[in-house]
């Protein structure tokens, strides 16, 4: 420690020394967020994972639902919460803080697109790998039975399955329609898009492998349709007598 009341008799370095109080947050990516304290101050409030990926967004850990933090890497110990207290006692000039972490889990679908799968088809007669839903309109839906971590993908849910057998189910049924494509799956339950080949194939013998997409959210795959041209529509403008005030126009 330099004591300012003696005599310099030889060149000297002189490094200045601090109180600073700092808490430095810790993502599960290495990623660091320093908080300053000011010398004066005694407690820290905690701060949140969110209000953090605010200021810093590369914080946020795709796939990953904060849980709490930690004073371990590893998780153990005391449990800190957002708002929670720290406070700087004695020798404590600082704090170092692990977010933990639950893994999101995401749901693919297959879905008929407001039609029936036929009985025999590979999403009814494989109950290990699919089950059946019905959406808003009562059409069939196969949902993965195995949930997808993020950025997993597609082939490591079909649970030994095939990927070649995720093919439009050519035997579905909807009223009104028929299928817009036997190969293709739209992203887009309007079938807009250009959509998504599951299956592999191949052109002047060279071959292609399908689409293998990786998940990183929620993923519905729909059946695209057209209107069936055999189907005859009538469209007639009706007019229907009547009086629309009764018997007082004034009531």
């Amino acid at each position: 420690e330099f004591k300012w009341d003696e005599v310099v008799k030889t060149d000297l370095n002189v490094y200045a020394k601090w109180n600073a109080k700092t808490v430095v947050y810790h993502n599960a990516k290495d990623v660091k967020h320093p908080v300053s304290i000011k010398a004066e101050e005694s407690t820290a409030k905690v701060l949140s994972n969110e209000d953090i990926i605010k200021e810093n967004a590369q914080f946020k850990v795709p796939g990953k639902a904060f849980k709490y933090w930690t004073e371990d890497p590893a998780g153990k110990g005391k449990q800190y919460k957002p708002g929670d207290t720290l406070s700087f006692t004695g020798d404590v000039k600082n704090f170092d803080l692990y977010a933990q972490y639950d893994t999101d889990h995401y749901t693919v679908k297959f879905s008929v697109n407001g039609g029936t799968f036929a009985d025999d088809s590979v999403f009814k007669t494989n109950p290990n790998v699919f089950t059946i839903e019905k959406d808003a309109d009562g059409g069939d839906v196969a949902v993965l039975n195995k949930k997808a971590e993020y950025g997993q993908k597609l082939r490591d849910l079909l649970n030994g399955l095939d990927h070649n057998k995720l093919k439009p189910d050519n035997k579905a049924k909807k009223i009104g329609y028929v299928l817009a494509h036997e190969e293709r799956w739209s992203e887009k339950s309007d079938g807009s898009d250009y959509g998504v080949k599951f299956i592999d194939t191949s052109f002047f013998g060279i071959p292609f492998s399908g689409d293998n997409p990786e998940i990183t959210s929620d993923a519905t795959y729909y059946m695209k349709w057209k209107l069936d041209a055999g189907v005859h529509t009538t469209k007639a403008d009706l007019i229907r007598p009547s009086d629309l005030y009764g018997d007082d126009a004034s009531k």
